[in-house]
């Protein structure tokens, strides 16, 4: 075939720009990999040590046949399920362009989850003795390794300059000037913005390496699409251009509050268009079943567990004579009130004293007025103030739980006041119970406005998978202990 030629109609991807990003998918692709089958390797020789020790000390070495005797045929079997589990993470694209680190992260649980499940199948079929203690816990050890080889893998390829890729936000209006914020706010999402650029200043080169050529002038390794409908369809011509030039791109809708997870998309054979059909998750009453299920499961065990920490917390907080828990009315699911519990961190005259207060400080009377809190409140307690900057204020919410009245993870809880902040919003909190812990509280707490506080609830239920209230809880955690943006 013949060299392509100026004004011959044809467009040829420039050598030089894919070459250097072959190399740099080649870097991540080997170091990724090998970070994830250190990681198996691990996790296959750590649970076996396990086995060895817990069978020495506390059984007696009655299981030995079930690791020494059947080693190799374990060994076989452990190394072709992991290799199934690497060619899933290859094509679900964890080694070419990064991947938000939960959504990996879960892509991970649920390929170590069925992998689990099929090798204790295979063990069962073929009747040979295994120790399940090995069995199990080389998955589950996978499940945290893998993440955490990543994380390293993640600091050298960063270092190397092979993690943040140079990308280019093409675009104008609110969703690629979104899109900039948020990549540039977060190195770990893995794209470098090194600029925005307007469809319409956009002018054709005479060799037709458009995108190539505007790349190379920017720095640009990765084109982001930000358009309006409208700006797809008026430079559709130059979309089609960058197809021709096989140059990697990805493309964020404007959905204009559409739900972002909660489409299934087709797509069909010859057809230049896709169709996403819209679903509603908490609509399933399968899925509100199995939210409302595991909260009674996780609320009763934690509720054990920190029985301890509710005796000190009622001794602590009784000694100044007034009531150990706090009632406060709050709004539920369909509009129904419940009493909100919370251990109680204020002097027994809070109104008076915050009031007082406001009078005198007219600068905390508009924080009061904006946030309905204070950074500094007086009517605060010592305990109380421990207890609030830790979160701990609570868990008596753990018996609202119980009672049916609120779930581990959703919309903050709200008074009825509160109500009309939320606007036409309002059905998304009305549809579910309230939380305790929720992604306006990992996102920021008191750090965030209303405004913002509204919109992570909203988001919350228009998205709502048992995967995000997962992600959520383990969030929380360090956001608990780092204090982070508690008042």
């Amino acid at each position: 075939m013949d060299d392509a030629k100026p004004g011959d109609g044809r467009i040829e991807p420039d050598p030089r720009f894919r070459s250097r990003l072959q190399v740099a998918y080649g870097l991540r692709l080997a170091i990724g990999l090998a970070s994830d089958i250190l990681a198996f390797v691990l996790a296959f020789f750590l649970a076996l040590l396990v086995g060895v020790i817990v069978n020495q000390l506390f059984l007696e070495n009655t299981y030995v046949d079930g690791i020494t005797g059947t080693f190799e045929w374990r060994t076989l079997q452990f190394t072709v399920l992991a290799a199934v589990a690497l060619f899933v993470f290859f094509v679900l694209g964890h080694y070419r362009l990064p991947v938000p680190a939960w959504t990996a992260y879960c892509h991970v649980v649920l390929v170590c989850l069925i992998l689990l499940l099929a090798e204790g199948f295979l063990v069962y079929a073929a009747k040979y003795h295994l120790s399940r203690l090995w069995l199990v816990n080389s998955w589950l050890l996978a499940t945290g390794l893998i993440p955490l080889g990543r994380a390293v893998t993640r600091r050298i390829l960063d270092r190397m300059g092979l993690w943040r890729i140079p990308s280019l936000v093409v675009g104008t209006g609110e969703v690629a000037e979104h899109v900039r914020q948020v990549f540039s706010a977060d190195p770990a999402l893995g794209y470098e913005i090194v600029g925005v650029v307007a469809p319409a200043s956009m002018a054709a080169p005479q060799d037709g390496q458009l995108w190539g050529q505007l790349c190379e002038k920017r720095g640009g390794r990765f084109i982001i699409l930000a358009l309006s409908a409208e700006e797809t369809i008026v430079y559709s011509d130059l979309l089609a251009d960058l197809v021709r030039e096989r140059l990697p791109f990805a493309v964020v809708p404007s959905l204009g509050g559409l739900p972002i997870l909660g489409f299934d998309q087709l797509s069909f054979i010859g057809q230049d268009f896709m169709m996403l059909v819209a679903k509603n998750n908490l609509g399933q009453p399968i899925r509100r079943r199995v939210k409302f299920a595991a909260d009674l499961l996780m609320a009763s065990v934690m509720m054990l567990a920190c029985l301890p920490l509710f005796a000190l917390f009622a001794w602590l907080i009784s000694r100044d004579g007034g009531p150990v828990l706090f009632r406060h009315r709050r709004v539920g699911q369909r509009g129904k009130p419940f009493d909100c519990l919370k251990f109680r961190t204020m002097v027994p005259d809070a109104q008076r004293v915050l009031e007082e207060h406001l009078r005198r400080n007219p600068d905390d009377a508009a924080e009061w007025e904006q946030n309905f809190k204070l950074r500094n409140d007086p009517r605060v307690t010592p305990i109380g103030r421990f207890l609030r900057s830790t979160s701990l204020d609570e868990l008596p919410q753990l018996i609202n739980v119980l009672r049916g009245e609120m779930s581990l993870v959703g919309p903050r809880p709200i008074t009825e006041a509160e109500l009309s902040y939320y606007g036409r919003d309002v059905m998304f909190y009305l549809e579910i119970r309230p939380g305790i812990t929720g992604l306006w509280q990992v996102s920021g707490r008191s750090d965030t406005s209303y405004a913002q506080r509204v919109m992570f609830d909203t988001w919350y239920v228009k998205n709502w998978t048992l995967w995000h209230d997962i992600a959520i809880l383990l969030k929380t955690i360090p956001v608990v202990f780092g204090r982070k943006g508690a008042l």
